[in-house]
């Protein structure tokens, strides 16, 4: 056989060997890429689905501390003008605050001469506060129930160990004839000669409890968001658990 004819076909065969090579290396590279792509196209796409099914988060509030307070509920059954005793200190700023609207606005003497009731407890009481007070109406009893609601500090002027003033707003049911309502009652009560007298005295409206709750411990946390807004309420200490 003629020498040249068979390097010839050596050389074919071994470029036909290297075209072989090259066409698999090619080819199995191919599917790598593709196996990638589709794995790094699957993570995330899994991932966003996931977050979009979540629900999302619920909003909680923690449960209303108890603070130092203590107030006579039975303030609002008197039909003479209360002896409002608490030292010059912030809590008892809060309790003598507290237990002046809860007289002024709840008690016998108040629904009996209304205009003047702002007077018999404070000699520095706004006029425009106490004329709301005298026009609030007590038609068939008012029923006003801090004790089942909270309260908190709004601020203090002076030392705040012997405070001059404390500013104070309570949230708490009161039912008159059209039904029971929670309302904050805030303002003003300032330290004088005579001890702790209102200087200024609003009730404002509030939202209410979707689960129709009359005292704090019923509330749901949808309920505390509704009617607590703000921050720093905090419950009575002898107010019922």
């Amino acid at each position: 056989m003629d020498k040249r004819f068979l390097y010839v076909a050596l050389v074919l065969a071994t470029v036909a060997v290297v075209i072989a090579v090259v066409v698999l290396a090619s080819w199995l590279g191919t599917r790598t890429d593709e196996s990638d792509h589709t794995v790094a196209t699957a993570t995330p796409t899994a991932s966003r689905t996931a977050t979009e099914d979540a629900p999302p988060p619920t909003a909680r509030l923690a449960d209303i501390p108890v603070g130092s307070v203590t107030i006579d509920q039975s303030i609002a059954d008197l039909a003479a003008e209360p002896a409002i005793e608490a030292d010059q200190t912030i809590d008892g700023g809060v309790k003598a605050f507290v237990e002046s609207a809860l007289w002024v606005l709840a008690s016998p003497a108040a629904e009996a001469d209304p205009m003047n009731a702002p007077a018999a407890i404070s000699d520095v009481i706004g006029t425009t506060d106490a004329e709301i007070l005298g026009r609030f109406d007590r038609t068939g009893g008012v029923d006003f129930l801090p004790l089942d609601g909270a309260y908190r500090v709004l601020g203090h002027s002076g030392d705040q160990a012997a405070p001059e003033a404390v500013m104070v707003e309570v949230a708490a049911p009161m039912t008159i004839s059209s039904g029971t309502r929670w309302l904050f009652v805030g303002g003003v009560i300032t330290w004088t000669d005579d001890g702790w007298q209102i200087s200024s005295i609003k009730p404002t409206e509030t939202g209410q409890p979707t689960s129709g709750a009359t005292h704090l411990g019923d509330f749901t946390d949808e309920d505390r968001l509704a009617v607590l807004t703000g921050l720093g309420w905090t419950a009575f200490a002898n107010g019922r658990r």
